[in-house]
């Protein structure tokens, strides 16, 4: 079954509410982290994710007339990158598919060969959606779903998150409440714009839904250094976390196994893992390796992207295993997307947190589908699709109406 096209579309959806986080990724920095809620908000019609699902469609086209679909975030740099894939992987067997991630040449090259954490390029290199397309054209071809192509399920749900952005204490505990009444137990907190408002929200969710039943995490997206991480997280910890996420600037390291011994909270390491970088499968195993080595890390937050494909997320996975250390999904976009994410999770022991995907029609997540057969969540879990393939059929006409791009 020969590649013979690769075709990229750029979509720009609706998203139910808007996230606003704290940190680097939402505003130019506040050193005494007292945003105002206007101050916070200000930023989201500037930054479109704030406001929308930005996400890509990746197809592969087969002689056989197969269709291999992969799905994430928008198509930052991607016209380079693809044309680069194309003259590498045009004409090969989809079955190939570790010669296929592998490839490296013009037009691709130059970000695959870069580095952690010294690298300068920024585009995004998109061959981890050849990689997982291909798998999708394999279980198709074979009327599987692509968990059963590596080894079945070892879990047959997955819990999931309720993500809150930073917002008024009484507008978190009315969402937050609702999620619970739908069977959402682990709520996610971005916090580091306000460090009062942030204290009060923790403080009212345990006054209102108690300790033993609602799970709390925190993510500051790099807002503080090690001396104010530690204070603050020390102060959160009076409320059960259940680890603090990505609070510590961007590359940094060794500062996570400080701030653990600081707070006694555990410590998630998420965009630290590879910066705005896109690692190759080898890459990831070294970063994973040298975080475990420097015990830095209780768990890891990533996903097939982050680790170069869904090969590269089994090698990390593998190591996270081995060595205790736990792994939390990153976000998918839509239904294909997270059925991508959830086939590499259930088929991985490492993976037993509650996952940060949010489904068709809750808060921050897609206010619309492109799938037939939208991915939702019953009472707080989600399972993976049993059909050929990553399972989820593609709606036409919802991908022309929100496309803004075709490569």
């Amino acid at each position: 079954m020969k590649i013979t096209d690769i075709k990229a579309i750029a979509l720009k959806m609706p998203k139910v509410g808007t996230t606003v986080t704290g940190g680097n990724d939402g505003y130019d920095g506040n050193p005494y982290r007292n945003e105002t809620q206007e101050e916070t908000e200000s930023w989201v019609g500037k930054w479109p994710h704030a406001g929308n699902i930005m996400t890509s469609i990746l197809r592969v086209y087969t002689d056989e007339g197969i269709v291999g679909e992969s799905e994430w975030e928008s198509t930052y740099g991607f016209r380079g990158n693809l044309d680069g894939i194309k003259k590498n992987v045009i004409g090969m067997d989809v079955f190939d598919i570790q010669d296929i991630a592998n490839r490296r040449g013009p037009g691709i090259s130059r970000v695959w060969r870069n580095s952690y954490p010294t690298a300068e390029v920024r585009e995004r290199n998109y061959i981890h959606m050849v990689e997982e397309a291909c798998y999708d054209a394999i279980g198709k071809k074979m009327g599987l779903p692509v968990y059963k192509l590596f080894g079945g399920k070892v879990r047959e749900r997955q819990a999931i998150t309720l993500f809150v952005g930073e917002k008024p204490v009484d507008q978190a505990i009315k969402e937050i409440g609702q999620a619970i009444s739908e069977g959402i137990k682990t709520i996610k907190l971005k916090v580091g714009a306000n460090d009062k408002n942030d204290l009060e929200i923790l403080k009212e969710v345990r006054r209102q839904f108690g300790w033993e039943d609602v799970i709390l995490r925190v993510d500051a997206n790099q807002a503080y250094d090690l001396a104010d991480g530690a204070r603050i997280i020390k102060r959160m910890s009076e409320y059960n976390l259940q680890y603090s996420e990505g609070c510590l600037r961007m590359f940094e390291s060794y500062g996570f196994k400080k701030l653990r011994e600081l707070t006694g909270v555990p410590v998630c390491i998420c965009e630290q893992f590879n910066g705005y970088h896109t690692f190759t499968p080898e890459m990831a195993v070294q970063r994973a390796i040298d975080l475990i080595r420097m015990d830095c890390v209780d768990v890891l937050s990533i996903d097939p992207y982050r680790t170069g494909g869904l090969n590269g997320f089994f090698k990390v996975s593998a190591i996270c295993e081995g060595a205790g250390v736990g792994i939390v999904l990153h976000r998918p976009r839509c239904s294909l997307s997270q059925s991508i994410w959830l086939t590499a999770v259930s088929t991985s022991y490492a993976s037993y947190y509650a996952h940060d995907i949010v489904p068709f029609g809750q808060l921050s997540g897609p206010a619309d589908e492109i799938a037939k057969n939208p991915l939702k969540h019953e009472n707080g879990f989600m399972m993976v699709p049993d059909g050929p393939g990553f399972g989820v059929e593609l709606d036409e006409e919802k991908i022309k109406k929100y496309t803004t791009q075709v490569i």
